[in-house]
């Protein structure tokens, strides 16, 4: 993170709630983790936000080459700021279409597709299928927004007032009935994470290019989705 602390920053690493703090810095561990990046890579984090999954990869392997795609002017400005502090040289890019087909080794997507409706939702998965070298690799992450997981948070979104869920929309994700939610937003951008379904992103990966090879799960080494706030998939281009 950058010396001081940002509004995003705010919400998720620097949050007043604890679950939050927990979540989001186990989920930023297990992605650099997973990421794995090697010397001599061409690294993109896809949606990079503020930066602080960039500058981690970064940390950790100095000797590769970065790219970040962040299409919103609010966080590419976050994002410069903590390039700049972090003396990290990046291709910044403000739109999947200035992203070089066929030349990256490793794509980052953590916590993004699940803003996208359907139509943006496949031409992203396309886009990093097409970005990809072809024996390259992608790590996506999403939230699970079904089951218990999504039980609980709802419950903290009520009781924190961040969210206005009602009991039916709770009750509708817990069964994984994201159908039934109206999930707002418009043609291009979803701001909430109620009624999202993981389940719909594994569903698109082979039309889109990508090959599904293991699923992984945060913060906890076990229970799989029934027990986990966030899914992580280690895909490969068809």
């Amino acid at each position: 993170m950058t010396s001081k602390t940002s509004w995003y920053q705010a919400q998720t690493l620097a949050s007043q709630s604890l679950l939050r703090r927990l979540s989001h810095s186990s989920r930023y561990r297990m992605a650099a983790d997973l990421a794995a990046v090697r010397a001599g890579e061409t690294v993109l984090d896809y949606g990079a936000g503020d930066g602080t999954l960039l500058v981690e990869l970064f940390r950790r392997e100095p000797a590769a080459q970065y790219w970040a795609m962040e299409p919103s002017p609010k966080m590419r400005d976050l994002l410069q700021a903590q390039l700049l502090e972090a003396q990290l040289t990046a291709q910044v890019a403000s739109s999947p279409a200035e992203l070089p087909p066929n030349s990256l080794d490793l794509i980052v997507c953590t916590e993004v597709l699940e803003h996208l409706p359907e139509g943006p939702l496949d031409a992203a998965l396309r886009t990093i299928a097409a970005a990809l070298k072809r024996d390259g690799r992608a790590l996506i992450s999403v939230p699970i927004e079904t089951g218990l997981p999504s039980l609980l948070k709802n419950l903290v979104r009520r009781l924190q007032g961040t969210e206005a869920v009602t009991l039916r929309d709770a009750w509708n994700c817990a069964l994984g009935q994201a159908q039934r939610v109206n999930r707002g937003g418009n043609e291009w951008y979803i701001p909430s994470h109620l009624g999202f379904d993981f389940r719909s992103i594994e569903q698109r990966l082979p039309a889109a290019g990508l090959k599904l090879m293991q699923r992984h799960y945060s913060p906890l080494p076990l229970g799989a989705a029934a027990l986990n706030s966030q899914i992580f998939w280690s895909v490969e281009k068809l």
